[in-house]
């Protein structure tokens, strides 16, 4: 029930920030910049979370996402779909995004604690070869265990563990019940 609340959220991660920033214009020129229109009425609030002031090992500031809460889901998804035109975009200098680096830029579903710590296993398991893919769309966590097989939902039943540097899943789809393991 969480998770669902969240489905009209998306998470901008890697967007340098300001002090005098504005976060729903923000959200506003970000769709622009892919090519999807957004009115301010679109957008229900948007913000950064998270601590301020954090810098990486070599000073550098770490810059908090930025979550737009839209008013809508079909408008969310049309953003959400064209995020992948984030890495081919310079942001024109009338906009809150002058000056921003948008190729480092990533857009993710907002999810649970419990579901990005499941995520996060899965992602683990996917870089050691144990899994084709991992990922959430649409709020939806799935993986395919080798590649052009069928995509498994995540479902709540769904158990990450590492024992001793093994890891394995349980996975329960709609229509089997799968083990892997690595």
């Amino acid at each position: 029930m969480e998770q669902y609340s969240r489905r009209n959220i998306l998470n901008f991660n890697g967007l340098s920030e300001s002090e005098e920033e504005d976060s729903v214009q923000l959200g506003i020129d970000l769709a622009k910049a892919v090519g999807v229109t957004v009115q301010k009425s679109e957008i229900d609030r948007a913000h950064r979370i998270g601590p301020k002031g954090k810098k990486t090992a070599t000073g550098e500031p770490i810059h908090r996402p930025l979550i737009v809460k839209f008013t809508n889901y079909t408008k969310r998804e049309e953003v959400y779909d064209a995020r992948w035109k984030l890495k081919d975009v310079r942001p024109a200098r009338t906009t809150s995004l002058a000056g921003k680096e948008l190729k480092k830029v990533f857009v993710t579903d907002n999810l649970t604690r419990k579901n990005q710590k499941v995520m996060f296993r899965a992602r683990e398991l996917r870089r050691s070869g144990v899994l084709w893919a991992a990922w959430s769309d649409g709020c939806q966590m799935k993986v395919k265990i080798k590649q052009g097989g069928p995509t498994h939902k995540i479902k709540f039943k769904f158990n990450v563990f590492t024992d001793n540097s093994k890891c394995w899943l349980t996975v329960w789809s709609e229509s089997e019940y799968i083990r892997a393991q690595g």
